[in-house]
């Protein structure tokens, strides 16, 4: 409580420090706001939402000039120490295709790279459905000859699905939430192959997320969720095999990963998710394509 206290009065403070007088300080307060939200971390909610809400206010003022990418960094540092949950419900993502409307999705930039404290229940229930509205509304416009928004909210898509692995490397909701994402993932890899690689990477970050928390199935099966989680299951195959305890060398552990992907992609190939077809030299080619993992 004593930290929250502090991190409420500090934040009162930096919020005050944004008013235009102080204009020539802009930049480094913004800084310290940044650094404010690092320290505190989830304490720093609700008593510095008034400083959140005023950073992103910033946004629109033609004022900020340099201390834009200050802004940008400080809101991404906000985002990590509170968790994306708590983020968006004080900063709503809202999309506008007409003029004057309010549009907050640039906060998608915000967000990718700084995605941790994360669930992947609520990446399906608010970032999946945003996603389908996207595509939705892009196709709307471009039935109606708007080529350049149906193209910004192609790319507003592709920034959503970005920020999946993310979600997937913080995850500690797998065994209960994963089975009814995976489904969507699967018909994602099916029919949008430009979002396969963000997908798979999400998917390897999931198994080496899980293995980190060293998730072990009896021998048996064990019952449970977690025992017909096949993120958890293809860890537990893993470690049957005594490979938990080696020591790697860094293209070991590249090789594992990969490993690790096929694996995956291939459970969730037999379980009917995504196409027969897509199996390990799918995602090899598919990783070469985008540079690699």
């Amino acid at each position: 409580q004593e930290s929250a206290a502090t991190a409420a009065a500090l934040g009162g403070a930096l919020r005050d420090a944004l008013a235009p007088r102080y204009l020539p300080l802009w930049r480094t307060v913004l800084e310290a706001c940044g650094e404010l939200f690092a320290a505190a971390g989830p304490t720093s909610l609700p008593g510095c939402e008034s400083l959140l809400t005023g950073m992103r206010d910033l946004y629109d003022d033609q004022r900020l000039g340099e201390a834009r990418g200050s802004l940008m960094a400080s809101l991404g540092l906000a985002a990590r120490a509170v968790g994306p949950r708590a983020f968006v419900e004080r900063l709503p993502i809202k999309v506008s295709t007409s003029d004057g409307g309010e549009d907050s999705s640039w906060l998608l930039s915000v967000l990718r790279g700084h995605v941790a404290r994360a669930t992947l229940d609520f990446f399906a229930a608010y970032f999946v459905p945003l996603q389908a509205w996207l595509l939705e509304r892009a196709a709307a416009l471009g039935a109606d000859g708007r080529t350049v928004e149906q193209k910004n909210l192609h790319n507003l898509h592709e920034q959503v699905w970005a920020l999946l692995p993310g979600f997937c490397a913080s995850a500690d909701d797998v065994a209960s939430s994963f089975p009814a994402l995976a489904k969507t993932l699967g018909t994602v890899l099916n029919e949008r192959p430009e979002l396969r690689p963000p997908v798979l990477q999400g998917l390897s970050a999931m198994v080496q997320h899980q293995r980190s928390l060293r998730e072990v199935v009896p021998a048996g099966g064990g019952g449970g969720d977690s025992a017909a989680d096949p993120v958890v299951v293809t860890s537990a195959r893993l470690e049957a095999h005594g490979l938990d305890g080696l020591v790697r060398d860094e293209h070991a552990v590249q090789a594992e990963i990969q490993q690790l992907k096929r694996q995956l992609l291939e459970l969730l190939s037999e379980a009917g998710f995504v196409p027969r077809g897509l199996r390990a030299s799918g995602v090899e080619r598919i990783g070469r394509s985008a540079g690699g993992w």
